[in-house]
């Protein structure tokens, strides 16, 4: 049971493809994806989250504004087309942001040494994550 559990806590490493994201840039500032600091990479994945909310409901507006177009009409086919292109852009873009919101978790790996760290540090980053998009997201 144990190592079934280990290895489904491990899969995320799959994503990092065994880089650190915690370090530092030579210039001394932050990482792009964050530290090993659970309660600051908790509030930038909750400031992804809201980025990825909006672009959610964006892309939502776009397909529902999108079935209602008749493929038939020549005109509104060509705004079919352009509209399914900026949806593209914009799924891509939220996916781009899912991605960094796993790897600013998958710092966690760079910060434990026991399954109770790891406990600890989620429960950390989980509590930022959640208060930061409670306080700041519409």
């Amino acid at each position: 049971m144990k190592k079934g559990l280990l290895i489904l806590l491990c899969l995320p490493l799959l994503f990092s493809c065994g880089e650190d994201n915690s370090s530092k840039k030579k210039d001394g500032k932050e990482a792009k994806h964050g530290t090993k600091d659970p309660e600051k990479n908790g509030e930038k994945a909750g400031k992804l989250a809201c980025e990825m909310e909006e672009l959610q409901e964006e892309i939502d507006d776009l397909r529902n504004y999108i079935h209602d177009l008749e493929w038939d009409d020549d005109d509104e086919r060509k705004e079919i087309s352009d509209l399914e292109k900026k949806k593209f852009k914009l799924e891509v873009k939220a996916w781009t942001l899912m991605k960094d919101a796993q790897e600013l978790e998958n710092n966690k790996w760079s910060a434990i040494e026991d399954e109770d760290d790891l406990e600890d540090w989620m429960d950390d980053y989980r509590e930022a994550r959640d208060d930061y998009i409670e306080d700041n997201c519409e």
